[in-house]
């Protein structure tokens, strides 16, 4: 059991200056570049590794996800949030060398947003629509407490796979995969409804956690 150490003040200083107190994981999947209120996280769950590489600043929600062991489905990956470190990091630094206001809402906002934990029984599915335009991007995660399949596909397809007795994915679609974490990026090809479709095989139920927003497209920003 490694012991907790206090993390050197210096050390907290560059992270929270680095990041500008803005959650990389909020950055990561929502583009949310608002300052949060929120902790300093372990990387690697260790608290006596206070080595500045090993330290992430991550809001209250965001820090209980990541350190949770009692749900698999509520974890992210190192490489994960690493990788989400160094977006965010990136971002405040171009806006300060810029003379940009921190805090000014240029950001934009998602046109549709889908934050939902959910218990998908056994042997069943749970579909999520989303109306969207040539071009938007639909950006999300799914997790699980056990293997799940995730995928995408258009409101006819879906409908037609439910009319069907077949124990697989629906005929046509544009991501399938068996997991228990998944994060996902979907450019709609036309208008239309598209469906991220959650399906349990198993005979045990699943809570599932989906976290999902609809974009703009560039040409239309």
């Amino acid at each position: 059991m490694s012991v907790r150490r206090p993390n050197d003040p210096a050390t907290e200083a560059r992270v929270l200056s680095r990041c500008a107190r803005r959650c990389c994981l909020c950055f990561w999947l929502k583009g949310d570049f608002a300052e949060k209120e929120g902790q300093i996280a372990h990387l690697d769950h260790n608290p006596a590794n206070g080595a500045e590489e090993n330290l992430v600043f991550l809001c209250l929600r965001h820090h209980s996800l990541y350190d949770s062991r009692t749900s698999q489905h509520k974890n992210y990956t190192i490489l994960e949030v690493k990788a989400a470190r160094e977006s965010v990091y990136g971002q405040a630094r171009e806006r300060l060398e810029g003379d940009e206001d921190l805090d000014e809402d240029d950001e934009q906002e998602p046109l549709y947003e889908c934050d939902e934990e959910a218990l998908i029984r056994a042997d069943a599915h749970k579909p999520y629509l989303f109306e969207m335009s040539d071009g938007q991007e639909l950006v999300g995660s799914v997790s699980a407490d056990d293997f799940i399949d995730v995928v995408i596909c258009d409101e006819s397809c879906f409908d037609a796979w439910c009319n069907q007795d077949d124990d697989d994915w629906p005929a046509h679609y544009f991501l399938a995969e068996d997991v228990r974490r998944r994060s996902f990026e979907f450019v709609a090809p036309e208008d239309g409804t598209f469906v991220v479709l959650l399906i349990n095989w198993s005979n045990e139920d699943v809570e599932v956690t989906i976290d999902a927003a609809v974009w703009e497209s560039e040409q239309e920003e």
